[in-house]
C-alpha cells in the first residue's frame, strides 16, 4: 500500500467517525461489508432464478403440427389479399 493510499484510508476513517489510527480496521470493515453485500446479491440472484424456473411441459407434436398448418393456411390467404391490394390498375395509355 502506498503512502497516499494509507493517508486516504486515514481520512476516510476520520470522516466516518473512527480514529485515524484505526484505518486498517476501517478498511477491513469495508472489505467485509463489500464481501457480505456481494454474497447477498448472489444469493438473491440464485433465489430469483430458482423461483422463475418452471418445469417444461410436454409438447404434443401432432397438435403442434395441426396448429402450424392452420396458421400457415390462414396466413397464405391473408398474405395473398394483402399483396393484391398493391396491384396497379391497368394503365390506359
Amino acid at each position: 500500500m502506498s503512502l497516499w493510499e494509507r493517508e486516504l484510508a486515514k481520512d476516510l476513517a476520520l470522516n466516518d467517525g473512527k480514529a485515524a489510527r484505526d484505518w486498517v480496521a476501517y478498511l477491513n470493515g469495508l472489505r467485509e461489508l463489500f464481501d457480505t453485500r456481494k454474497a447477498e446479491k448472489k444469493q438473491a440472484q440464485r433465489k430469483a432464478r430458482k423461483g422463475n424456473s418452471k418445469p417444461s411441459s410436454k409438447v404434443n407434436v401432432s397438435e403442434m403440427g395441426r396448429a402450424l398448418e392452420q396458421v400457415s393456411a390462414f396466413h397464405d390467404e391473408e398474405y395473398d389479399r394483402y399483396i393484391a391490394g398493391f396491384t396497379r390498375p391497368k394503365s390506359t395509355y
